[in-house]
């Protein structure tokens, strides 16, 4: 009977043994959560891997777009993995993970995306552009915006954009003037813009005529007046950096 009894007991153990070494084997399966990231071009994006074993092997044969680093975590903090990736080239790459341990295989994509500005109204008569609604201008060759509103409750922008066109900036005499125009014209802004120095504006106009380097950053105060509607706005325009993905 005793026999009996340590054999039943034997195989109770190496039962649990096995159920928690499967156990073990599914919770460590190495998976990415989100495999499609923008990234704004001389910006960096830090992605957390919190599955698999954290031993991963990262290639890509896009290097001439996107620049790769790679810091093992640790057990206790529950991170893997961080990769750390900055874009460089503007454009669609891929970015290979192998798991060396568990040989499991991802692909990221990513799309490197130019440099925009985001207009934030703090006081506003503009009907379109009030408080709740974001102007995004795009650093690309048609010099392309949107107008996003915001819904707070669920922290996102609302899809689709309010409007959509092109900008353009236009020196009259002493004024700088912006206008915005979308592509049936049921949407036109002509903005008088004012900055608190020449140096901001100059700073202003230089994102916006040319592909911007790695070392250039932007945040300043603005004061905006519609020139036929008399609408103003005063705000800050900063550098965005959380435009709805797919758009650009």
């Amino acid at each position: 009977m005793k026999t009996k009894f340590r054999y039943l007991l034997v195989l109770l153990i190496i039962f649990v043994s096995c159920d928690k070494q499967n156990d073990d084997h599914t919770s460590s399966r190495f998976h990415i959560d989100k495999d499609y990231y923008e990234i704004i071009q001389w910006r960096d994006q830090t992605i957390n891997i919190t599955s698999g074993s954290g031993d991963l092997q990262i290639s890509t044969p896009n290097a001439d777009k996107i620049q790769l680093s790679y810091e093992k975590g640790s057990t206790e903090s529950g991170i893997k993995g961080k990769i750390d990736i900055k874009g460089i080239k503007r454009g669609e790459a891929q970015v290979q993970l192998i798991d060396r341990v568990t040989k499991e295989s991802v692909q990221l994509n990513l799309k490197i995306v130019p440099p925009y500005i985001k207009l934030i109204a703090d006081d506003s008569t503009d009907p379109v552009l009030d408080i709740g609604t974001y102007l995004f201008l795009i650093n690309n060759e048609g010099h392309s915006f949107y107008i996003f509103s915001y819904n707070h409750s669920i922290a996102k922008y609302n899809i689709p954009p309010l409007y959509l066109g092109y900008y353009q900036f236009v020196k009259d005499k002493d004024n700088v003037i912006l206008r915005l125009k979308n592509k049936d014209d049921s949407f036109h802004r002509e903005f008088v813009l004012q900055t608190n120095s020449k140096d901001d504006m100059d700073k202003l106009l230089e994102f916006l005529d040319s592909e911007i380097g790695e070392e250039y950053n932007l945040g300043i105060p603005i004061q905006l007046r519609d020139v036929r509607q008399g609408y103003t706005i005063n705000g800050g325009v900063g550098m965005g950096t959380n435009i709805p993905e797919h758009f650009l």
